[in-house]
C-alpha cells in the first residue's frame, strides 16, 4: 500500500534576484525554447537584468530535456565558456599558490 500513496515531488528552488546577483564564479544558464515550467524568454531577461555576470541563453529546439535533445549544442556552449574563463582561472590559481 505504500507505493499507492501520493508522493511529494521535490521542486528545484527558485533563486532570488540577490542570490543570482551574488554568484561570483562563471555561470551558464541554459533554458530550452520550449520549456513548459516557466517562460524561457522571461528567465533570460530576468537574469540579464539582475545577474549580468551570468551567461543566459535559450537553447533552440529543446524543452526541459535540452541536455538530451541538443547535447552537442549544450556541450559546445559549456566548453566555450570554460575556454573563455580559463585565463582568469589560471591567473587566480597563480595568485593563490604559495611562493
Amino acid at each position: 500500500m505504500r507505493n499507492l500513496q501520493p508522493r511529494k515531488v521535490a521542486l528545484p528552488p527558485v533563486l532570488t534576484d540577490d542570490e543570482w546577483r551574488s554568484l561570483r564564479p562563471p555561470a551558464l544558464f541554459l533554458v530550452g525554447e520550449h520549456e513548459v515550467i516557466y517562460s524561457a524568454e522571461k528567465a533570460v531577461r530576468r537574469l540579464n537584468r539582475v545577474a549580468p555576470g551570468v551567461t543566459a541563453e535559450i537553447v533552440p529546439g529543446a524543452g526541459h530535456d535540452l541536455t538530451f535533445v541538443q547535447a552537442a549544442w549544450v556541450n559546445r556552449r559549456i566548453l566555450e565558456l570554460m575556454k573563455q574563463e580559463q585565463p582568469a582561472l589560471t591567473h587566480a590559481r597563480h595568485l593563490s599558490a604559495p611562493a
